[in-house]
């Protein structure tokens, strides 16, 4: 029988490494199509770009954005949006101390949508607290410093970063806290000068000297801290004597040769000399009537404008004018009735004498745009709105030009 011979079968067995091979090259195929078809796509882009550039480059008839100046300075630094309004003169706005920080966002839509410009800030209030976070030894002295007073360093800093001009507001003169404490400070009582003189005000109030070296001292010290924060500007409210003085008050040996008048002036010089070291401006504040030429005699019985000059801020609140406004030949009975009447009065006044101030106005009084076109038609164009909250919306801080 024949024997019949099996051939062994068998499937040759595929090299795991070819594999592996052959999956990488597919990898490498896409990865490196990707990457080809990405720098096809920038070269197109960068040609592009050059050709936009190329025809950008051409001379325009239109002016550059942004290039409007404010009076006295050059181009304004804040940031600016297309469309928004071109601000003319200094538009500020006040906020208190205590809720500068909580603010700051709202303020830098404001300046970055060309609202405003400038922030007042009160640092020191008309009873001498402190408003802010304060390392001298003379306030603790004074009983002036304010428990959680914040630090404003931080809040001003990121404002002058974005070009607004930030200004701090400080009563000087009208004081109770430091003259009441600071040895040698306060206007004393004539009939026996070892006692301080009080006015006529419920309880009575101390007042700061403005002939005392140590009541200048002081505020020139809180002024120093105010410019070492990043203000860039000190507005001085309060530069005045007692406002229902009387032959009781004693100011000292010097105020018989030195007028009051000069004694505010040479107080106001060496604050501007101690500032101008700090690169800081220094203005002042006078009330409305006595910058348009009525009375006055809480200056020393002059005009405030002859010795602060072109830094001449002005008090136009209607709240603070009272009844029975007098302006030069002309009465008004009651300024709150007509406020933009009383404006407008008292703007010839300002002319009339020739000053041309920043005025404060009174955010929330009646007929404020009415108040603002008294000032624009009388050739001033610098304001500073107030409210007590410091709270602001963009349209009420829209305003004609």
């Amino acid at each position: 029988m024949e024997k019949i011979k099996r051939r062994k079968s068998f499937r040759r067995k595929r090299s795991p490494w070819k594999i592996i091979l052959l999956i990488f090259g597919c990898i490498v195929l896409v990865v490196g199509g990707f990457f080809a078809a990405k720098m096809i796509d920038n070269y197109l882009n960068y040609k592009n770009s050059q050709s936009s550039e190329s025809s950008s480059s051409a001379p325009s008839s239109e002016p550059p954005s942004g290039s409007a100046s404010l009076p006295g300075e050059g181009a304004s630094s804040a940031a600016s949006a297309p469309g928004q309004d071109v601000l003319s003169g200094t538009r500020a706005v006040t906020v208190p101390a205590e809720s500068l920080n909580s603010r700051l966002s709202e303020l830098l839509t404001l300046a970055q949508d060309g609202k405003i410009n400038a922030v007042v800030v009160e640092i020191k209030t008309e009873d001498g607290t402190l408003q802010y976070a304060t390392a001298l030894e003379a306030a603790t002295r004074a009983g002036a410093v304010k428990t959680g007073a914040p630090d404003l360093s931080g809040a001003i800093g990121q404002l002058n970063d974005k070009g607004v001009k930030t200004i701090a507001q400080m009563s000087c003169f009208r004081d109770p806290k430091a003259a009441m404490k600071l040895s040698g400070a306060a206007v004393m009582y004539r009939p026996n000068p070892s006692l301080i003189w009080l006015d006529s005000t419920t309880n009575g109030k101390a007042w700061l000297n403005p002939y005392a070296d140590a009541a200048k001292n002081y505020l020139i010290d809180i002024a120093g801290e105010a410019a070492d924060m990043g203000f860039s500007e000190i507005l001085l409210a309060n530069v005045q004597f007692p406002d229902n003085n009387s032959s009781a008050s004693y100011y000292g040996a010097a105020s018989s040769s030195v007028s009051q008048s000069q004694a505010l002036m040479n107080f106001v010089t060496q604050m501007r000399d101690a500032m101008e070291a700090k690169d800081v401006t220094v203005r002042v504040l006078s009330d409305g009537l006595a910058a348009a030429g009525g009375e006055n005699t809480i200056y020393g019985s002059v005009n405030p404008v002859t010795w602060s000059g072109a830094d001449m801020v002005v008090d136009l609140r209607i709240s603070q004018l009272g009844r029975n406004l007098v302006v030069g030949e002309e009465t008004i009975a009651d300024p709150s009735a007509d406020p933009a009447a009383a404006i407008e009065a008292l703007a010839a006044g300002m002319n009339a004498a020739g000053v041309e101030p920043t005025c404060i106005l009174d955010a929330d009084s009646d007929d404020l745009s009415g108040q603002i076109a008294a000032l624009t038609d009388a050739g001033f164009s610098d304001f500073i709105l107030s409210r007590e909250s410091g709270s602001y919306t963009a349209g009420e801080l829209t305003i004609d030009q």
